[in-house]
C-alpha cells in the first residue's frame, strides 16, 4: 500500500531533542497513522543526532507505514533538506516537523479533518519553561500584536489577505499538497541563508489559498543557553535580508531605517565618544518602556530587560553580514 501522507524531517545537531520529538509522535491519536511514511534527513550532525535517531525509532516503527532515513554526507541547510525529502515522499499531501516542535497528540488527525490542501497550526511558546521561552514569547508580542498568544478563528487566506495577516512564517508546522510544496520550492535558490519559511509560504499562497488554525498547536522549544541563543539569532539576520531586503516588502522600510541609525549612532560614538554614557541611557530607557509595555508580570520585565538587549546586538550583527553577503553576491 502506498502512503497517503508524509512526514519530512530535518535534523541538525539535534539529540537533545530527538526523545521528546519522537515520543509525541509516537502518542499521536489517529485513524491514518498507517497512511503516513516519516522521511528523516540527518544533516550530518557532529553530535549523537544519528545515533539517537536509531535508539528511539523503535518508537515509530509500529505505527507509522514506514521511516526512511537519509543521511547527508554534508550539511546542506533545512531549505535543500525540504525539498529533498518532498522529492522523495509518496505521499499526495506533506507534513513537516523540526527537531523543536511537539505537535498535539491530535495534530495530524486535526490538520486532515481541516480539508484544504494547505493548512499552518498554530505555533505556541510556552514561557514557563526557560528565560529564553519567555524572552521569545514577549518579543513574538512585539512583532506579531495582539494575536500573539490570543485566540483567533481559523482564517482562509489568499495572497492579499497573506499580506496582512500579522502571524507570518510556519514553515515548520505546515501540511500542504506535495505538488504544490514542490512548485513553490523552485521558484527560489536553495542555500543555508535563504528565508525559506518566508518565501515558500509566499510563494504558496499564490497557488492555493492557506488556512491559518488556531487549532491544532504545536509547542516551540526555544533554545536555552546563552551561545547557542545568540548564534541562531545572528544566523537569523542573513535570512532576514535574504527576504526583507528587496522593496514593498513587509519589513523593507524599518530595515533601511534601522539600518541607517544603527550606522549613524555608531559614526557617532566613534566621532564623539562623549556620547556613549548618554546614549547607554537613552537604550536602556527605550528597552525599559518596552519591557513594561509587553510584559505580563514583573518576570517578563526583569527577563526582557536582561535578553532583549542581547537578542537585538545579535540581530543586528547578523544583519550587518547579510547586507555584506547581498553586496559581494553570496547571497
Amino acid at each position: 500500500m502506498t502512503p497517503k501522507y508524509s512526514l519530512i524531517i530535518s535534523l541538525y545537531n539535534a539529540a537533545p531533542h530527538i526523545d521528546s520529538l519522537f515520543e509525541s509522535l509516537a502518542v499521536q491519536k489517529s485513524k491514518v497513522l498507517n497512511q503516513i511514511e516519516i522521511i528523516i534527513i540527518e544533516d550530518n550532525s557532529s553530535d549523537e543526532t544519528l545515533d539517537q535517531i536509531n535508539h528511539h525509532r523503535h518508537k515509530l516503527d509500529t505505527k507509522y507505514h514506514r521511516i526512511i532515513l537519509i543521511n547527508n554526507k554534508q550539511n546542506k541547510g533545512l531549505a535543500y533538506n525540504r525539498q529533498l525529502g518532498a522529492t522523495r515522499a509518496t505521499g499526495t499531501h506533506l507534513f513537516f516537523l523540526d527537531a523543536r516542535t511537539i505537535p498535539c497528540d491530535t495534530y495530524f488527525q486535526e490538520m486532515i479533518d481541516k480539508k484544504q490542501d494547505i493548512v499552518i497550526a498554530n505555533v505556541i511558546i510556552d514561557k514557563q519553561r526557560s528565560s529564553w521561552d519567555r524572552a521569545q514569547y514577549l518579543f513574538r508580542k512585539i512583532v506579531y500584536g495582539k494575536i500573539w498568544g490570543s485566540k483567533f478563528d481559523d482564517v482562509l487566506l489568499n495572497y492579499n489577505t497573506y499580506q496582512t495577516f500579522p502571524l507570518k512564517g510556519g514553515g515548520g508546522a505546515i501540511f500542504v499538497k506535495k505538488d504544490y510544496f514542490l512548485s513553490a520550492s523552485q521558484k527560489f535558490k536553495l542555500h543555508k541563508n535563504v528565508n525559506d519559511d518566508t518565501k515558500i509560504i509566499n510563494e504558496l499562497v499564490k497557488i492555493n489559498p492557506i488556512l491559518k488554525g488556531y487549532t491544532p498547536t504545536i509547542v516551540y522549544k526555544s533554545r536555552t543557553g546563552f551561545q547557542e541563543n545568540v548564534h541562531h539569532i545572528y544566523n537569523r539576520g542573513p535570512k532576514f535580508i535574504d527576504y526583507y531586503s528587496k522593496p514593498k516588502t513587509k519589513y523593507f522600510l524599518p530595515l533601511v531605517l534601522g539600518i541607517s541609525l544603527s550606522t549613524f549612532s555608531l559614526i557617532s560614538l566613534i566621532a564623539i565618544p562623549t556620547l556613549l554614557l548618554p546614549g547607554l541611557m537613552l537604550v536602556m530607557t527605550l528597552y525599559a518602556l518596552i519591557s513594561f509595555y509587553v510584559s505580563e508580570d514583573w518576570i517578563d520585565f526583569r527577563t526582557s530587560m536582561l535578553i532583549f538587549p542581547v537578542i537585538t546586538a545579535a540581530f543586528i550583527a547578523g544583519v550587518y553580514k547579510g547586507l555584506f553577503l547581498k553586496l559581494t553576491r553570496q547571497l
